[in-house]
C-alpha cells in the first residue's frame, strides 16, 4: 500500500491465483470444455435427480449470479407501563409511528 492506502504491486483484480491457474488448465488438459455449472445445470434438469440435490443444485450456482447477503443487526426494546405489561401496540403500530416521525434537518 503506498501512503495513501492504495494497493501497489501483487496480483490485479479477476486474475485467478496460482492453484485456480493450474485447476483450470490440467481440466483443460483432460476435459476439454468441461464447465462445472453446465454440468450442474445438466444433472438438475434430469429426471431422477432428487429434489434435495436439485435444492443443492440450485444453492451452489445462485452463489455466482447474485451477491450473498449479510446478516443484519437490529437493537429491539419493548415499552412497559409501570404494572411492568406491555404496551398495547402491535409491530405494524409501531412501525407505521416510526415512519411518521420527522427526522431531524
Amino acid at each position: 500500500m503506498d501512503k495513501n492506502g492504495n494497493k501497489t504491486g501483487g496480483r490485479k483484480a479477476g486474475v485467478p491465483n496460482r492453484k485456480t491457474q493450474n485447476l483450470m488448465e490440467l481440466i483443460e488438459q483432460h476435459h476439454s470444455g468441461f464447465d462445472p455449472v453446465l454440468e450442474l445445470i445438466n444433472i438438475y434438469k434430469e429426471k431422477q435427480t432428487s429434489t434435495e440435490l436439485k435444492v443443492n443444485i440450485l444453492k451452489d450456482i445462485t452463489n455466482y449470479i447474485y451477491p450473498r447477503r449479510k446478516s443484519i443487526e437490529a437493537e429491539v426494546s419493548a415499552a412497559v407501563d409501570s404494572s411492568g405489561s406491555f404496551l398495547n401496540k402491535s409491530i405494524e403500530e409501531i412501525i407505521l409511528e416510526i415512519k411518521n416521525r420527522k427526522q431531524p434537518l
